[in-house]
């Protein structure tokens, strides 16, 4: 048992007891169980602060490989079009109007797929910093 959490010893159960599921506390007790509930909490949520650093470490690698993967799709889409448009201009000929209208939404439609699918990856692995802890007790009284 952790010396920050100790039981106090006025308490009618043993030390297995006073943490087992339906273990019995007298009412007086109450405001132990209230410090002891601060403590728990305090301690759960620094252990979930180290789980979600050490996860975002695992994940920051393959994070980074999946942002440079749409960074790299972004960059030959967009040469695409630009190849596309200058085999236009080099055969001697103006875009026609519904050319570069076209060319303009197709590089407009894939700049705005990029940008989905970077806060689609953002949002996936975004949490919350505050850790959200429920514990519950009940008292019965003697």
């Amino acid at each position: 048992m952790p010396s920050s959490i100790s039981r106090r010893p006025s308490t009618p159960v043993s030390s297995t007891q006073a943490y087992a599921p339906g273990a019995r506390v007298r009412v007086r007790d109450e405001e132990w169980v209230v410090r002891l509930a601060a403590r728990v909490v305090a301690a759960v949520k620094a252990h979930m602060a180290r789980l979600r650093k050490e996860r975002a470490e695992a994940l920051r690698p393959r994070l980074i490989a999946q942002r440079d993967a749409i960074e790299a799709f972004r960059g030959r889409s967009l040469e695409q079009l630009q190849r596309r448009e200058q085999s236009i201009l080099e055969s001697g000929r103006k875009l026609r109007t519904d050319e570069a209208q076209r060319l303009a939404r197709t590089r407009h439609q894939l700049l705005a797929l990029v940008e989905a699918r970077n806060r689609w990856l953002l949002q996936r692995v975004e949490t919350d910093e505050r850790a959200y802890v429920r514990i519950a007790a009940v008292l019965v009284g003697a």
